[in-house]
């Protein structure tokens, strides 16, 4: 997907996305609830801070997290000096 920011799309880019990755989750055939979300912004030189926080019944529900952040530039062939000319930012979260 070689595709510039058009903010009219953004909303089909996000259900595609959050699909996607709940259809692989599925076939880990875990017993487990997932929530995905998925923001996608345009760059323009300003940033994005994001938090989260969960409330959930501790004596049935939990999480195992990896705290850090993970930037993969895609495509692949974009990661060397076209990585700057990048015009949108997805934060994905799964819960």
């Amino acid at each position: 997907m070689n595709q510039q920011f058009v903010e009219n799309k953004v909303p089909i880019w996000i259900n595609q996305i959050c699909e996607k990755i709940i259809e692989s989750l599925v076939q880990l055939q875990k017993p487990c609830k997932y929530i995905v979300n998925c923001m996608i912004q345009q760059r323009n030189g300003a940033g994005a801070i994001v938090s989260s926080s969960c409330y959930w019944d501790t004596s049935c529900d939990g999480c195992s997290f990896y705290l850090g952040a993970l930037i993969y530039i895609w495509p692949k062939e974009k990661q060397t000096k076209d990585a700057l000319k990048i015009t949108m930012q997805c934060v994905i979260a799964i819960y």
